[in-house]
């Protein structure tokens, strides 16, 4: 009973900690995959073209992961990356 009672308390401090940030990730994610449609769209115009927004977005922040100064503002600001994910790196690089 202490296990369920631990569970709820951690999501319900997960929960409230999320709203206070404002950040709406589902948002900017449905902007990116937007963005991206629009794009590619763009160049074939009458074709049929098959892409993965999410596929995209995580391999590309691999590479936010990894970058410093210019580029990881860059790539956070273009793949609508939010504020908590500028620290995502960082239990791997240490």
């Amino acid at each position: 009973m202490a296990v369920i009672i631990s569970c709820l308390l951690l999501l319900l401090a997960t929960v409230s900690q999320s709203k206070t940030v404002g950040y709406d990730a589902a948002a900017d994610r449905n902007l990116l995959a937007a963005d991206l449609y629009n794009a590619v769209g763009a160049d074939h115009l009458n074709e049929n073209v098959v892409i993965s927004p999410a596929t995209i977005q995580s391999s590309m922040a691999l590479a936010f992961v990894g970058a410093k100064g210019q580029t990881a503002s860059e790539l956070q600001q273009g793949l609508r990356l939010g504020p908590g994910d500028a620290d995502a790196g960082e239990p791997a690089q240490r």
